[in-house]
């Protein structure tokens, strides 16, 4: 089963507009994510700048 660290991590990847917007409303619905994780996989994957750029702020 994915967690929702590991589908922000998918729409990181793949980062569709569709995609932002999924991003955008895991965020807005104020789960308690994993950044840790998530910013590790998403440096794995060299796609840490786009999680930067869906996090502005953070």
């Amino acid at each position: 089963m994915l967690t929702p660290e590991d589908v922000i991590v998918h729409k990181l990847i793949a980062w569709r507009p569709r995609d932002r917007d999924d991003i955008a409303s895991i965020l807005d619905a104020g789960l308690a994510l994993d950044v840790t994780y998530i910013e590790h996989w998403a440096s794995e994957w060299e796609v840490l700048d786009r999680w930067r750029a869906a996090t502005p702020g953070s």
